[in-house]
């Protein structure tokens, strides 16, 4: 005889039909869009070796164009990298009771404002882990 496992549903049924499902599936193309943020940003790094020695009165001129695309580049890959961060820690700490104030959070990109480990104590704050009225905002304090 094979025993058949138990498959929790993403359904609740306090909540619309499917409300898991779409914010999960928000998540999962935020995260795929950093990505390819990052993957964009890496082609249009530019390698300074190739390029050989120019002459050091040359560097400034030949070097400076470079130098900043690169650094853009980092900075691009910095964020992105951030924001990932910050969407992983929302989809550890998304339950059926949070979903509706995670798409507030999604809403004006609300979530980017926030760093690594005020996120995960926004999440952790009492209103958070309790059944509450969807009107609540969680943005005053």
């Amino acid at each position: 005889m094979v025993a058949k496992l138990k498959v929790p549903t993403l359904h609740h049924r306090s909540y619309p039909s499917g409300l898991m499902d779409q914010v999960l599936g928000i998540l999962d193309s935020k995260i795929q869009y950093q990505e390819f943020r990052i993957n964009q940003a890496v082609k249009s790094y530019v390698d300074i070796e190739p390029l050989g020695n120019p002459k050091v009165a040359d560097v400034d001129k030949a070097f400076s164009p470079i130098l900043e695309n690169n650094a853009r580049v980092l900075e691009n890959i910095d964020n992105a990298s951030h924001i990932i961060k910050l969407l992983y820690i929302i989809r550890k700490a998304l339950k059926h009771e949070n979903a509706k104030l995670v798409l507030n959070l999604f809403s004006e990109k609300r979530f980017e404002k926030f760093t690594a480990e005020g996120l995960k104590d926004y999440f952790e704050r009492p209103w958070m882990t309790q059944k509450i009225s969807p009107n609540i905002n969680p943005f005053t304090r």
